[in-house]
């Protein structure tokens, strides 16, 4: 969890960086024409092990599990994902919060992911500004 947290810290960082980049129409065109705040989220994942992709105004953070899960443990982990990241929620509206607030572009999504060690997701939960949106 102090990967996670050091992860948010960093993500937080990196709307800043943001600021002052135009006025981009997209979050992904915002971190194109940002290298600061690319090279930002690249040490972000880098450091804290977790995918991050950006498309359109959906920045996506893929942790791998690093291992398969049969059916009955991965109900268990579902479970288990599902209280931890209740727990999370504010941390990620806050991130959108934030990138909509740098950039003024509305709609900004993050979606969380979990997959296994083959790729196959195990939970996602989408977030936007004011609340999650999907589970």
């Amino acid at each position: 969890m102090k990967k996670f947290a050091k992860m948010m810290a960093m993500a937080v960082m990196a709307t800043v960086l943001l600021v002052g980049c135009g006025k981009p129409t997209s979050l992904e065109e915002a971190l194109q024409n940002s290298e600061s705040a690319s090279d930002k989220i690249q040490e972000m994942a880098t450091d804290s092990g977790v995918s991050i992709e950006v498309k359109e105004n959906t920045i996506t953070y893929t942790y791998n599990l690093g291992r398969e899960l049969d059916e009955d443990t991965k109900a268990l982990v579902v479970e288990q994902l599902e209280e931890k990241m209740a727990g999370y929620d504010d941390s990620f509206i806050a991130i959108a919060q934030g990138l909509e607030e740098s950039t003024e572009i509305t709609g900004i999504t993050v979606e969380v992911r979990y997959v296994d060690s083959n790729g196959a997701e195990v939970y996602h939960a989408n977030y936007n500004a004011t609340e999650r949106v999907s589970q």
